[in-house]
């Protein structure tokens, strides 16, 4: 989902991404949308977390693959998941 696809999405619960540098999630949660990245590598969680604060708003962030997915994100439920996979 790139930002222009955003204004289709109604925050409603929590979003789910694999995150990367966290672009789409931040934009998601500047929009009133609840997120959480999640990406294998502390430095690109870290990145994230420092440019969700400087646009002003909150994402949280897990550190996990997307192949240990239940292990990283538990029982939880989320809306909406998206995932670029190569």
């Amino acid at each position: 989902m790139g930002a222009s696809e955003c204004r289709f999405h109604q925050p409603s619960g929590r979003d789910f991404f694999s995150c990367g540098q966290g672009t789409q999630a931040i934009e998601l949660a500047r929009r009133g949308c609840r997120v959480t990245g999640v990406n294998p590598s502390a430095r690109l969680l870290a990145q994230m977390i420092e440019q969700a604060r400087f646009a002003g708003c909150t994402v949280e962030a897990l550190q996990g693959r997307l192949e240990d997915i239940d292990a990283v994100v538990g029982d939880r439920t989320f809306d909406l998941v998206c995932a670029r996979c190569r």
